[in-house]
């Protein structure tokens, strides 16, 4: 059961960090789009 929590306090973090990285990611690409359009 520890061993079970130790694993979730690494996948979650990691976890996170991805979600963060891919919605930084489109939402950067989506300004620059909408930049594009309005020109």
């Amino acid at each position: 059961m520890l061993e079970l929590a130790f694993n979730f306090l690494i996948v979650l973090p990691w976890a996170a960090s991805i979600v963060l990285l891919a919605w930084f990611s489109n939402r950067d690409f989506l300004l620059h789009w909408s930049d594009d359009v309005e020109i």
